[in-house]
């Protein structure tokens, strides 16, 4: 997604099964350029973990990296909130 989002923008990560285009230890890094805060999920089976268990940006400019550590296993980190 490019542009300025002033609204909410939800990312879902989607099961091996759906969509096998990331192998294990790829990584994304996603960047909140506008007011919208950007909030992580992943679709069952898969499953995303994080600190603390936040998984959106904290404000503007945030910066997280998803990391796909296993089998439908990714691993969030970076400027995030609950």
């Amino acid at each position: 997604v490019t542009g300025v989002q002033t609204c909410a923008l939800p990312i879902s990560i989607p099961s091996d099964t759906a969509d096998s285009t990331f192998p294990i230890g790829s990584w994304i890094e996603v960047r909140q350029m506008g007011t919208g805060q950007i909030t992580v999920s992943a679709t069952s089976p898969a499953t995303v973990v994080a600190t603390d268990s936040q998984f959106k940006t904290r404000v503007r400019y945030s910066s997280v990296v998803l990391e796909k550590r296993a089998s439908n296993a990714w691993y969030l980190a970076g400027d995030t909130t609950a």
